[in-house]
């Protein structure tokens, strides 16, 4: 069974389906200081055991699921859902409005800025004079 971190004090879990996503928002991330584990569906997010991460990036598609029936899957499971940056290449309406329930910060369509993904999480990671929030 894999394990969320238990070692740091704040990550950002990122659930996508496309590798490339995925292994590009973490290492953006990982150069301004924050911690990442990337995930590769729903499922593998859910199966993992440890301490929750800060917030999350979710892609609304999965592949056999929607990010927010991961997210309706989490609630069920926990008490408080961290906030979620829901990310998505479509431009369904609908789905985006589903976007303002249960732990929804904000949510970006694809291709964004990776800065834009960093100004939705800041406000939910604690902020240090560490080198975190340096500017590259």
């Amino acid at each position: 069974m894999l394990s969320w971190p238990t070692a740091i004090e704040e990550w950002v879990g990122i659930v996508d389906d496309d590798e490339s996503i995925r292994r590009s928002l973490a290492r953006y991330l990982r150069v301004n200081g924050i911690a990442t584990q990337t995930f590769g569906s729903a499922e593998e997010f859910l199966q993992c055991e440890g301490s929750l991460p800060s917030c999350l990036v979710i892609d609304v598609q999965l592949g056999t699921s929607t990010g927010f029936e991961l997210r309706d899957r989490l609630a069920a499971r926990v008490q408080t859902i961290p906030p979620i940056v829901f990310i998505t290449a479509r431009d369904d309406l609908a789905a985006l409005q589903q976007t303002s329930g249960d732990g929804a910060c904000g949510w970006l369509r694809k291709p964004f800025r990776a800065d834009d993904l960093l100004a939705l999480l800041r406000p939910h990671l604690r902020e240090t004079s560490s080198p975190k929030w340096k500017s590259i």
